[in-house]
C-alpha cells in the first residue's frame, strides 16, 4: 500500500471471526517462559547467538547441540551465561532440524512452561529483544487478537498487515519464535511423526491465504528467488502460521525487527532478499502489505497459476519438465544465466 492511500481493507475482523470464542490471554509476570536453543557446529555463529540471548533476563533456556566437531561440542562446556538462565544442556542430538525442534518443545512443555520458544544458532538478537517480544502480545491484544506465536525476527516479505507496533504474519520461521502452550503443542503434534521437514507447497499456502483472508501473497519476492521452494515443499516452519490460523490463533511480529541473520551465503538470492527485508519503524501502522485477492485480476491469474502447479514466470515453464534433484545445480545456473543475458 502506498503512503497516504486510504486503508480500505484489514484482516482484523476476519481474525476475530476465526477465533471461535477464544479469549485473549496476556503474559503475566508469574508465567514461565522458556526457549530451546538448537546448535550444530559453526561455533563462531553459535557464540554470537548466545551473546545476543544473554543480553536479557526473565526467561530460561535449554541448549540442544548436535555438533560433530570437537570445537562445537566443547562450546557447551566453555560458555556460561551472565544474565539468561541456562537450565539444561543436551549434546549429541543428531535428529536434524525438525527433530531438534520437536525435542526442545516437548521438553519445555514437560517442564510446564506457559510460553515455549525456539532460537537457532544463526540469529543474533539485539538489546531489549525480550521485552519487545513480550510487548507484542499486549499490542495485538488491544485489537482483540488471540496470539499463537510471536517473533522479533520480522521480515517485510512475511507480513500480511502492519498494525500499530506489531505485524500480522503469514509465516514465521523456527530461527526465532515464541509459542503459547497451545501453539507449541500443535507444532509438536504436526511434526513429531514427520521429521523429514515436509511442508505445504507454496501453491497451497497461497491458496489458503486467498481463501481464508482474501489476501494474495503470490507476488512475495522470496518465491521468485527460491526455485526449489516453488517446485518442492519448503521446510515445516513455512506452514506453522497456516496451522495456527486454522485453530483460531494468530502469528504476529515486532515493529521494528530486533534480530539479524548470520551465516547466510552471498550467492543465495533468497538470503539477500531477507537481508534487505527487515521491518523498520517506517512500516508502523502502514496497513496491508499484499493486495486483496478478490480485487485484482492479475492476482487471480497468479493464484490460478500457482494452484495448478505452475509458477508466475513463463520463462520457468520450459525448464519445468527437465527439473530433477540430480540436475538441480545446473538447472538453477542456466535459469539465472538467462537473467544476465
Amino acid at each position: 500500500m502506498k503512503d497516504g492511500e486510504e486503508q480500505k481493507f484489514s484482516l482484523i475482523q476476519k481474525l476475530l471471526d476465526r477465533q471461535k470464542g477464544k479469549k485473549v490471554k496476556l503474559p503475566k509476570k508469574s508465567d514461565k517462559i522458556g526457549f530451546s536453543l538448537a546448535s550444530k557446529d559453526r561455533s563462531d555463529l553459535t557464540l554470537q547467538t548466545l551473546r545476543g540471548i544473554d543480553q536479557e533476563k526473565g526467561f530460561d533456556f535449554i541448549w540442544i547441540d548436535g555438533s560433530d566437531t570437537k570445537e562445537g561440542k566443547d562450546l557447551q562446556k566453555k560458555f556460561s551465561p551472565r544474565h539468561a538462565n541456562l537450565i539444561e544442556k543436551y549434546s549429541d542430538i543428531h535428529t536434524g532440524s525438525i527433530g531438534a525442534i520437536v525435542f526442545g518443545l516437548k521438553r519445555l512443555l514437560e517442564l510446564d512452561y506457559e510460553y515455549c520458544g525456539l532460537i537457532e544458532n544463526d540469529v543474533v538478537l539485539r538489546p531489549k529483544w525480550f521485552s519487545t517480544l513480550m510487548n507484542t502480545f499486549n499490542y495485538a491484544a488491544k485489537d482483540g487478537i488471540v496470539v499463537g506465536a510471536t517473533t522479533v525476527r520480522s521480515y517485510k516479505t512475511r507480513v500480511l498487515e502492519y498494525r500499530k507496533n506489531y505485524t500480522i504474519n503469514w509465516s514465521m520461521g523456527g530461527g526465532m519464535i515464541l509459542f503459547t502452550r497451545e501453539a507449541a503443542d500443535l507444532v509438536v503434534k504436526a511434526n513429531e511423526k514427520n521429521l523429514r521437514s515436509i511442508s505445504l507447497y507454496p501453491k497451497e499456502i497461497v491458496k489458503f491465504y486467498s481463501e481464508t483472508f482474501d489476501v494474495d501473497i503470490s507476488s512475495m519476492e522470496e518465491w521468485k528467488n527460491r526455485i526449489s521452494t516453488l517446485l518442492f515443499p519448503p521446510s515445516q516452519d513455512w506452514s506453522w502460521s497456516t496451522l495456527f490460523y486454522k485453530h483460531g490463533l494468530a502469528s504476529i511480529g515486532s515493529i521494528p525487527n530486533m534480530a539479524k541473520d548470520i551465516g547466510l551465503y552471498d550467492e543465495d538470492r533468497a538470503a539477500q532478499v531477507i537481508l534487505r527485508s527487515y521491518v523498520t519503524n517506517a512500516e508502523n501502522n502502514k496497513g496491508m502489505n499484499y493486495p486483496q485477492a478478490s480485487g485484482l485480476s492479475r492476482a487471480k491469474l497468479r493464484l490460478v497459476e500457482l494452484t495448478t502447479g505452475l509458477v508466475p514466470s513463463t520463462k520457468l515453464y520450459k525448464y519445468y519438465d527437465a527439473y530433477s534433484m540430480k540436475l538441480r545445480k545446473k538447472w538453477e545456473e542456466d535459469y539465472y544465466k538467462d537473467d544476465k543475458n
